[in-house]
Order: structure tokens, then sequence, then C-alpha cells
């Protein structure tokens, strides 16, 4: 049986930014007990004055409404205000927070070589079988460690 896949959904620029690996950490307000593969869509939505910061001419020519990566979460960090601007070239948001918040720390970023189409959700949420089927065609994921063999 194959492990469901979890999906997030990410506003651009933001989600470009980590594609391109420029941003390494997505903040949130919640805390998430995911760690491993996670798959990134990129919303609707754009958040326009950072595009224009980070100088995105037409950031509504960047994929929306689709999956677009796999990366692996690797931790899941309370950033406090204090830590906020230690960790400004991880998560490159300017603005503080007007209350802890938390940071998913990515690494390994894979981009799918086609994005898929899907309505994003608040949250993690799971990906139907036949849409993880289609992110599994496109992208490697590492072999879980009680599925290797030998030594």
């Amino acid at each position: 049986m194959t492990p469901p896949l979890w999906a997030l959904s990410i506003q651009q620029p933001w989600l470009d930014l980590i594609v391109r690996g420029e941003k390494t950490m997505e903040i949130r307000e919640w805390e998430s007990k995911h760690r491993g593969p996670m798959v990134l869509h990129a919303s609707r939505t754009i958040d326009f004055p950072a595009a224009y910061l980070f100088g995105y001419r037409h950031p509504w020519k960047l994929p929306r409404g689709c999956l677009v990566a796999v990366v692996d979460v690797i931790d899941v960090v309370t950033i406090e205000s204090r830590a906020h601007a230690s960790l400004l070239a991880q998560h490159r948001q300017a603005v503080p927070p007007r209350k802890g918040v938390y940071g998913f720390v990515l690494c390994n970023v894979r981009p799918l070589r086609r994005a898929i189409a899907v309505r994003g959700e608040p949250g993690v949420f799971p990906l139907r079988d036949h849409v993880a089927e289609q992110v599994r065609e496109q992208v490697s994921f590492p072999v879980p460690v009680a599925h290797r063999r030998g030594p």
C-alpha cells in the first residue's frame, strides 16, 4: 500500500521563490506534525506587494491553481518575534509576525515536469490517489528506511 501524499497551498511569488531555492522556510500561524515529502500547490491568490518587492514584473504569469513541486519538510520550528530577523534569509518575509509563528524547514525541491491542475485546501491536505499517482510518475521519492534492501 502506497502512503498518501500531502500538499500545502502557497501564494505566488512565495512558491516560485521556494522552487528557485531562494526561500527555504515557509511560515504559517499553525504547527504541523508532518515531516517528509510534501507537494506544493500554487494558490490562485497572488501576493502582489511581495511580487513587486522581489522584482516580478508579471506575477500573474506564474503558475496558479496547480501542483508544481515536491519538497521535503525536515522540521517545523517555532519562530518568536526576536528570532524573525535572524531567519530572514530562509523565510524572506520582511514584516515580523504579530505573534509567534511556525517555520516549515524545506529542502530537496523537485519541480514537476508538468503542473497538475488541482484545487487547493486550507492547511496540509491529502491528495486524491489518482492525483498522487500523477505526482509520483513525475518525481522520485526516497525509499523509506524500512523498505530498503541491504545493510
